[in-house]
């Protein structure tokens, strides 16, 4: 049996305990829970927020966490991260996933990014996972703010952050002066904890399934902002990709026909014009002209 605990005053702590046996301890233990930066006339004001922590049980082994940050006076939140220590030793070679690439310090996964979004850890005798509360996001989001997910060690840390693009697929935490929040105004951050005694991909199948049943159904058979239908939309999306003559090349070498190429600009959100081409990534998108091209010597295809 899991048991989740908040601090007396609802603030700077939370653990999750294991009964079993008659024996209990702890698998999960964030103190301080929240790392909080704010700013107010140039100064890290903490005390400018008032914080409560909730939390409540969803289902067996998974709870909903809710911390409320209400400004006393007008502040700058500039980031509000929840860390959560994983205390069941990792397994050596067990099951770790994160949502997008962070291999280096700073580096996080942006909310920008969030497919199916989730943190999970894989210990000794009990799994953790992560799940942003997307409805809470999808409200910070409408409000200009940003999140993210990050899994450092055996620590998984979920919150309010602002970042930037850096290369190609990065995202690094940026720093700067914070989300303005006018007196008495208050966000939301939440989020869900699953806590198994279940190897780590059971967990992620889990998971995959709660975030279909609660986020994923409901929001499919909601209408969206599209000015099209789907289905009308797809095939328009279809025909421009792939029967468009202004989109497709055909490739010919030494006379015979080898396939052809799905070219666009990605630069633009318009069909490309023939003099204006960005020819993305060809060989990997038509497999048999690079099988065709293998078959000459590497001068020749160096050539070409």
């Amino acid at each position: 049996m899991l048991h989740l605990d908040v601090s007396a005053d609802g603030t700077s702590s939370l653990s999750i305990s294991l009964e079993k046996d008659g024996a209990s301890r702890k698998v999960v233990e964030g103190h301080p829970l929240l790392d909080v930066v704010t700013w107010c006339l140039g100064g890290n004001h903490l005390r400018s927020l008032e914080i409560r922590t909730s939390s409540k049980a969803v289902d067996d082994g998974c709870f909903l966490v809710e911390h409320r940050l209400q400004a006393r006076r007008g502040v700058l939140l500039g980031k509000c991260l929840a860390n959560l220590a994983h205390l069941d030793p990792s397994r050596e070679g067990g099951y770790r996933f994160t949502p997008h690439l962070n291999p280096r310090p700073g580096m996080v996964a942006a909310d920008h990014v969030f497919r199916s979004p989730c943190l999970i850890l894989e210990g000794e005798s009990v799994s953790l996972g992560l799940v942003p509360d997307l409805e809470a996001l999808a409200r910070l989001n409408r409000r200009g703010m940003r999140t993210a997910l990050v899994m450092e060690g055996d620590t998984l840390t979920y919150g309010i952050v602002d970042h930037r693009v850096k290369g190609h697929v990065y995202f690094l935490e940026r720093t700067f002066p914070g989300f303005r929040l006018k007196k008495g105004e208050e966000v939301l951050l939440s989020y869900f904890l699953f806590c198994a005694e279940e190897e780590g991909h059971e967990l992620h199948r889990r998971i995959n399934s709660f975030l279909w049943e609660r986020f994923g159904r409901p929001n499919l058979m909601r209408p969206g902002p599209q000015e099209l239908p789907l289905k009308e939309g797809a095939a328009l999306a279809a025909e421009w990709a792939f029967l468009d003559e202004e989109n497709w090349e055909d490739l010919r070498l030494e006379g015979g026909e080898c396939g052809g190429v799905y070219t666009f600009n990605m630069n633009s959100r318009f069909p490309p014009r023939r003099s204006d081409k960005n020819r993305y990534s060809s060989a990997r998108r038509c497999p048999a002209s690079l099988r065709r091209y293998r078959d000459h010597s590497r001068q020749n295809t160096r050539s070409r």
